[in-house]
């Protein structure tokens, strides 16, 4: 299965992706051209439910307010 390299930093409400690479070797030149230790490699399968996944599937989504009622 291909896997996708993300280079992440932050946490929590600050967490964010910087980057993302098909290729390990170029996602950590990218996470060492800034010097720094706040930049991580994340690794994940591509389309990991591939085979779960049929034509028949709706996408769908739940949108919430501040109050917690959804819509």
């Amino acid at each position: 299965m291909k896997k996708v390299y993300l280079v992440t930093r932050g946490d929590y409400s600050d967490y964010r992706v910087s980057a993302v690479f098909d290729n390990k070797k170029k996602a950590e030149l990218f996470t060492k051209s800034f010097n720094s230790d706040e930049y991580r490699i994340e690794i994940y399968d591509l389309n990991p439910f591939e085979e779960q996944i049929k034509e028949s599937y709706k996408p769908y989504f739940v949108r919430m307010n501040k109050k917690g009622e959804c819509k």
